[in-house]
């Protein structure tokens, strides 16, 4: 990745355009541009500035990855892997609605054969399951969905 693509990245990361960015940095929106097409560099101090912004180091912002592995590709893929696990959060929260479902309706046939204990038993079981589920996905969700309501 080029010193160019890991601004643009960042500076996307942190939901910015370039003209926001460019006020930050105290130059041109085209300087900003120019900077991301890697048509020119920064000045040192500019670097440094930049360095600190983002908070990643001087070497990870200026080593291409052929160097060196760097912290915005592992960026990249500590992204990919939240992103992955949030539909993973989502494929457990069908089967643990379809599981509670499951109990439910299966309840129903010890109510009907007169076992009225076991009917109770699984019912309440299955609103554990629901209760459970409303709980972590609606009162607490994930991290990054606590994120994303801010």
């Amino acid at each position: 990745m080029t010193f160019g693509e890991k601004i643009q990245l960042l500076r996307k990361e942190k939901s910015i355009s370039q003209e926001q960015f460019a006020e930050v940095m105290n130059v041109s929106r085209q300087a900003v541009s120019k900077w991301e097409l890697n048509q020119s560099y920064p000045e040192v101090d500019k670097i440094i500035e930049l360095s600190n912004y983002f908070g990643v180091s001087l070497d990870d912002l200026m080593n291409d990855e052929k160097a060196s592995p760097n912290a915005v590709d592992q960026d990249l893929e500590v992204q990919s892997l939240k992103k992955n696990s949030s539909s993973n959060f989502a494929e457990i929260y069908k089967v643990i609605i379809l599981t509670a479902l499951a109990i439910a309706l299966t309840s129903i046939r010890f109510f009907i054969l007169g076992d009225f204990k076991v009917g109770v038993i699984l019912i309440a079981v299955s609103c554990v399951f629901m209760v459970g589920f409303f709980l972590t996905r609606f009162a607490g969700g994930t991290n990054d969905e606590k994120n994303n309501r801010t």
